[in-house]
């Protein structure tokens, strides 16, 4: 999420083409259509009135990374589907505002990138972004069952069958998201979900990243507003 782990994953969106194809999920008989997991994660995380009637979303909390530099407070805020993350006060900020993803980092000049792949390492923090999974990716698709630890889970990949697909794993059991590559070696698990006003939120997600990098971040402070200033959301 931070200065390195935007570089390398901009340079491994301009190489998905040449990348070897990923190891598949197991394929089972009977699978459930895409339809089916994501009303079951839907229905897990509140429902789909609860997602929607909430419209901003604000996470503060706390960023440890593997490089100290780039550990510190963190907030991002969420009027689905924009989102702003702001790390150490404005040393970083990096949002997507419906278009495109920016990012400015001190003494740094703005950047703005589109797609949807760089979209993603922004909106992941987004749970009512599973509104929009059929709009986003229209051959998207549950391709296999796989294990995660002892848990099993539901493999959604959002171009099935390419190298450059995301991959989202849905816990059987539960029916909530458990972990998301959102590209080849970049992966965020979700973990210690809690309640707050009637939508199940991750206080806890772990990325991992290219070169060993990884970062985890614990929310201290999760609730919903009703007002927030659009502009948040532009580059800044």
């Amino acid at each position: 999420m931070m200065r390195k782990l935007i570089c390398a994953c901009v340079a491994m969106v301009g190489l998905s083409a040449l990348s070897l194809e990923f190891d598949s999920p197991r394929a089972a008989e009977g699978l459930p259509t895409i339809d089916q997991v994501i009303e079951q994660y839907v229905h897990a995380l509140g429902d789909r009135a609860a997602l929607e009637k909430h419209p901003i979303l604000v996470l503060i909390g706390n960023c440890v990374a593997s490089a100290p530099d780039e550990s510190g407070p963190v907030e991002i805020l969420v009027r689905s589907p924009r989102v702003v993350f702001n790390l150490n006060r404005g040393g970083l900020l990096l949002g997507f505002n419906g278009t495109s993803v920016w990012r400015h980092a001190a003494n740094e000049g703005l950047q703005q990138q589109s797609g949807r792949q760089l979209a993603e390492l922004v909106t992941v923090f987004d749970p009512a972004r599973v509104l929009l999974w059929k709009e986003w990716y229209p051959e998207i698709g549950v391709t296999g069952i796989a294990k995660l630890g002892d848990r099993e889970v539901y493999v959604i990949e959002t171009h099935p069958g390419s190298a450059a697909s995301e991959r989202i794993w849905i816990d059987r059991q539960s029916g909530l998201l458990a972990r998301d590559e959102v590209m080849r070696g970049v992966t965020f698990t979700f973990s210690d979900y809690r309640e707050v006003d009637g939508v199940q939120i991750p206080f806890t997600i772990q990325q991992t990243a290219p070169n060993g990098l990884s970062y985890t971040y614990r929310f201290l402070d999760v609730r919903y507003e009703a007002v927030l200033d659009d502009s948040r959301f532009q580059p800044q």
